[in-house]
């Protein structure tokens, strides 16, 4: 008798924890999958190339960095109109659910006291990008980089003359892929790739 008790007390034990334990696992893996589908099924932009990868922008979707905005992206537009798709980094990412707000084609964008950044989808590994808004270029003349800057109403953000690498930042409005692209046809720079970011670290 004490054997059996002991196997229904064991059993009980162990069917308890699974309801408390497994259940929301479960309920959160499902909501997860249910996300990541809807994801893929918005990366409708453009489609780009960076490196040997394919990507392409995803126009309901944004980044902002979490500790500069300490969640307000999930306040900022209405709670049922936007849905926190994951962290990455210092990032959050929020897909726009409600198809009455309008997808911003702008590279990086001031919503507020937020800053946002365009969200990509690289096309092999079904992995979201942040796309930072700049564009890294090899200068064929690296004292180019002054009068390529003006011509296109960029910004230089960081220059680094002995590997020829200049990062260009772009300006509210500007579409930094149709940048990219004039860039590279111009005949002082060698290549230029518009510049995300891929692997998240902690810190970053």
């Amino acid at each position: 008798m004490k054997i059996s008790n002991s196997i229904f007390v064991a059993l009980f034990s162990v069917i308890v924890w699974e309801i408390l334990y497994f259940q929301p696992a479960n309920t959160q893996e499902s909501s997860e999958a249910s996300i990541d589908f809807s994801l893929r099924e918005q990366a409708t932009g453009t489609v780009f190339q960076a490196g040997e990868e394919g990507y392409q922008v995803i126009p309901r979707a944004y980044a902002v960095l979490e500790g500069v905005n300490n969640n307000l992206a999930s306040t900022a537009l209405d709670s049922e109109a936007n849905r926190l798709y994951g962290n990455y980094g210092p990032y959050q990412i929020f897909v726009i659910l409600d198809a009455g707000i309008a997808a911003s084609a702008e590279s990086v964008l001031w919503a507020g006291i937020e800053e946002r950044y365009q969200v990509a989808l690289n096309i092999n590994y079904d992995q979201p990008v942040i796309m930072t808004g700049q564009i890294v270029a090899h200068m064929l003349d690296p004292s180019a980089s002054r009068a390529i800057a003006d011509a296109y109403g960029l910004t230089i953000e960081a220059e680094f003359r002995d590997i020829s690498r200049v990062f260009f930042g772009t300006q509210s409005g500007q579409n930094v892929i149709e940048l990219t692209e004039l860039l590279n046809a111009d005949i002082a720079v060698g290549l230029a790739e518009i510049d995300i970011i891929e692997e998240f670290y902690e810190p970053f």
